[in-house]
């Protein structure tokens, strides 16, 4: 009794592990989005981008949050969006005591709102991310801020 497996993922049923081991590492170029799946290195021996010759990558934990980072890269050229910030870190904080840290996938302005966005894969999702989104809405309340999650293929 296995899981169902739909595209790189897998449906309800299946466990956190394999939902991870199905996703795609890539990073991509920050200056152009040439996209590669193989680590580019730190220090002297750092790969360089074949388009524009740039060391500045971006992680990417899987393919659908990388095609979800280049959509929003062309909602910013196109001005729809503004201020795009790549994986931002948000403190968590209840009644002064530091709890955790939340990184996003994404944040941006669309339209003067604030929004904060997470992609994940359909049926998926696990049991940490889901308290981190949670403690975050909880927290950022007074703000009107709240994830946005994105789910890929709906």
């Amino acid at each position: 009794m296995g899981a169902k497996r739909i595209g790189h993922f897998f449906a309800k049923g299946g466990s956190a592990l394999d939902g991870i081991q199905q996703a795609r590492v890539s990073w991509s170029c920050r200056r152009c989005g040439m996209t590669i799946y193989t680590n580019p290195g730190r220090g002297r021996r750092r790969q360089r981008c074949a388009t524009c010759l740039s060391s500045n990558w971006l992680y990417h934990q899987s393919a659908i949050e990388l095609k979800r980072w280049n959509d929003l890269r062309l909602l910013a050229a196109a001005g729809t969006i503004t201020r795009l910030e790549h994986q931002p870190a948000f403190d968590l904080k209840v009644n002064g005591i530091h709890v955790t840290t939340y990184r996003a996938d994404a944040s941006y302005y669309e339209n003067g709102r604030f929004v904060v966005e997470d992609t994940k894969p359909p049926d998926f999702m696990d049991d940490l991310a889901k308290l981190k989104i949670i403690l975050f809405n909880a927290v950022f309340a007074p703000q009107n801020v709240a994830v946005t999650l994105h789910r890929a293929g709906r």
